[in-house]
């Protein structure tokens, strides 16, 4: 779906991340706003539009794909609206210089998002104590 969803930023993550930049140090919010509702009046359209010829277009070469691709096809193309209006906010919050909170979506809504779960309670190294929570060392 990366190959689908950068092309549909139309460009804008990259000029956003300047001209944000920019405007935060002359403190010209206001060209910034005009910029990111620029941005999302052009993406969206343009998305939605690429999602219905995509899937037209799937529907109607429906013969040609292995059974069941083409229902997975279109429930997978609903996620990338999301996935483009994420890498527009991105590209806002890295123009403010705030890089952390810049790829917390898509540490949380990329496809290997359960690998950044906290150990499960087996993982421990063999060597370590294994502790309980709920008794206090002073209760003993």
């Amino acid at each position: 779906m990366l190959l689908v969803t950068l092309p549909l930023a139309l460009g804008f993550d990259r000029l956003i991340v300047r001209n944000v930049a920019a405007s935060a140090t002359a403190e010209s919010w206001s060209l910034a706003r005009g910029l990111i509702v620029r941005a999302v009046e052009l993406v969206v359209p343009v998305t939605l539009g690429s999602i219905v010829i995509i899937g037209l277009a799937a529907v109607a070469l429906q013969g040609s794909f292995a059974p069941g691709t083409v229902p997975v096809l279109l429930i997978a193309l609903l996620t990338i609206p999301p996935t483009v209006l994420i890498i527009v906010r991105r590209a806002l919050t890295l123009g403010l210089k705030r890089i952390v909170s810049s790829q917390l979506p898509e540490n949380w809504s990329g496809p290997d998002c359960s690998r950044r779960s906290s150990p499960s309670p087996t993982s421990r190294p063999a060597s370590s104590p294994r502790r309980r929570p709920w008794r206090s060392t002073w209760a003993r």
